[in-house]
């Protein structure tokens, strides 16, 4: 049983237990424990209701016990000889505070004690409750991103073409699974993050800078295309710099893309070859036209001749 003065001093000790910044469970332990033996209790039962779920934990300080137990559980109904604090805070029910004593207290600050101890602890297990579920929220969006990075990056890798993208300062943020198996073969994680002038040197720096700059001033899409290899095997591509905003007007990135256009410029070539086979076919038959219509007109007069001729007298 308490006295006026202890019982200050107990609701100092476990202002002190709810501050200290340990653990949860240590703290309401160490809480159940204090009471009890603050108020000579036999026992001492916090329920409070677990992160995400319909049950309730219970940690309780009985005499003779060596450590609180805990146990999930439904809170049950009071017992006759409890006393029973509900705890709750911004008119949230958190769960209840029970305490049950051998005889009945017999000092009149008891019975506030108990009161005082559960607003004290309802605040806490409130924090406690706010601080899972954003701890959980923040868990669920963790794994929303990270779904959704690795699907974008599966989609980057699927693409038929080079993918690569620069910052404003140059270096590499995102390099495609086409790249990695490009001529230069250079894995992802050995270019991300670095200046693309150490990655790409066979083009020099500032001609490659000076690509990059006028995307980043002008807007536009920039296009060139390049033949590379030996006369063996020559392989021609399209590189497109593309201008990309994160937000805003301003120009954050350049995502550039390169293009295996080899078997197009040889189906054009075959369309061309094509093209100028059936011109020459329109044109000999233009010519054989032409020749034709002249010998018409001549076989017509000869045959007209040899048809007066006989008609003439012998």
């Amino acid at each position: 049983m308490t006295t006026p003065v202890s019982a200050l001093a107990l609701i100092g000790s476990i202002a002190k237990l709810l501050k200290a910044g340990n653990a949860a469970e240590v703290t309401v332990t160490s809480v159940a424990r204090t009471l009890r033996e603050g108020m000579g209790a036999r026992e001492v039962a916090i329920w409070f209701r677990e992160a995400h779920a319909t049950t309730f934990c219970c940690v309780r300080a009985a005499a003779g016990d060596p450590a609180p137990l805990r146990q999930q559980v439904q809170v049950p109904e009071r017992q006759p000889d409890a006393e029973r604090v509900h705890l709750v805070h911004e008119a949230e029910w958190l769960g209840v505070l029970d305490l049950l004593r051998d005889l009945p207290p017999s000092h009149p600050d008891d019975d506030p004690v108990l009161q005082i101890v559960g607003d004290m602890l309802a605040p806490f297990l409130g924090s406690l409750e706010l601080s899972e579920d954003l701890a959980y929220e923040v868990a669920v969006r963790s794994h929303e991103i990270e779904e959704q990075r690795r699907f974008i990056t599966l989609v980057v890798d699927s693409l038929p073409v080079g993918l690569y993208v620069v910052d404003r300062d140059y270096r590499i943020q995102i390099w495609n699974r086409k790249r990695e198996m490009g001529t230069q073969g250079l894995r992802r994680d050995d270019v991300v993050g670095r200046p693309i002038f150490e990655v790409l040197t066979r083009q020099p720096a500032e001609e490659l800078k000076g690509e990059f700059d006028r995307v980043f001033t002008s807007g536009e899409i920039q296009q060139i295309e390049l033949e590379v290899g030996n006369d063996d095997e020559r392989r021609s591509f399209r590189i497109s710099k593309i201008p990309m905003r994160l937000e805003g007007d301003e120009i954050t990135h350049v995502i550039t893309v390169g293009e295996d256009v080899t078997l197009w410029h040889s189906v054009q070539q075959q369309i061309l070859q094509s093209e100028k086979l059936a011109a020459i076919g329109q044109l000999a038959a233009g010519v054989m036209h032409e020749i034709n219509n002249p010998l018409a007109t001549i076989s017509a007069c000869v045959q007209a001749l040899e048809g007066r001729l006989d008609e003439l007298p012998e």
